[in-house]
């Protein structure tokens, strides 16, 4: 799509030093004092392949304090939560997605000494003929990870049912991400 050939363009025309200011750019805008600590893509040349970008973060003092440890809510921002949040509540015409929309967005979060998960959200997949989500967030080592796909199963969405199905889903998904992760003190 258009988008992707847009990026491509970018990656052509700029250095690794400039693509890393611009994600850390777009990061602090959303999340101030974040500090970008990985930053890779695949072969921008290779069209045959979609562009892969990935990036490592961390935040400090993310979490809200509360009573006896803290809540927070995975760190969500996807180009597809973008677009989708754009969505008005009727459509008369097709919705035409400029690109395959999948995101996966993997956090890890290191507790704290002397902290442990208190409540964590469920697991969650969502899954209409539109589009697919699942969520798994889980306690490994130690450490917090939730992994998340997001992922639009067609590019034109007719008006009408299709349409429906796509407000209903991204409803669904917001449920989802909204729901905090807990931690307590203990070990």
């Amino acid at each position: 799509g258009a988008n992707e050939v847009a990026l491509r363009q970018f990656f052509r025309a700029s250095t690794d030093e400039t693509r890393r200011e611009a994600v850390l750019k777009g990061l602090s805008k959303r999340l101030p004092g974040v500090a970008l600590t990985d930053y890779r893509y695949g072969d921008y040349r290779n069209l045959a392949e979609p562009l892969d970008v990935r990036y490592t973060f961390e935040v400090e003092n993310y979490a809200k304090p509360e009573k006896g440890g803290f809540t927070f809510h995975p760190i969500v921002f996807e180009d597809v939560d973008d677009f989708l949040a754009t969505l008005r509540k009727e459509r008369r015409t097709p919705v035409l997605v400029p690109q395959n929309f999948n995101a996966v967005t993997r956090v890890l979060v290191k507790l704290p000494e002397g902290f442990k998960p208190g409540e964590l959200p469920k697991d969650g997949t969502i899954s209409n003929p539109i589009a697919e989500f699942i969520a798994t967030p889980k306690l490994d080592f130690g450490a917090l990870t939730y992994e998340r796909y997001l992922g639009l199963k067609k590019r034109l969405i007719a008006p009408g049912k299709e349409y429906a199905q796509l407000q209903d889903f991204y409803q669904a998904v917001l449920t989802q991400d909204r729901t905090p992760f807990k931690v307590v003190k203990g070990k």
